[in-house]
C-alpha cells in the first residue's frame, strides 16, 4: 500500500443517521476511499 494511503474504521451506516459503532456497523477503508465517500 502506498505511504499516502492508510486504512481507517469507519461505520457502515453513519453515527448522524443513528447507528452505534458497534462492530457488525464498522467496516475498514483505505483512507483514499473514505475521504471521498459521502454520507449518505
Amino acid at each position: 500500500m502506498p505511504n499516502e494511503v492508510g486504512l481507517q474504521i469507519d461505520p457502515i451506516i453513519p453515527i448522524s443517521k443513528g447507528r452505534k459503532t458497534v462492530p457488525s456497523n464498522l467496516q475498514v477503508l483505505c483512507s483514499k476511499y473514505n475521504g471521498a465517500k459521502q454520507n449518505k
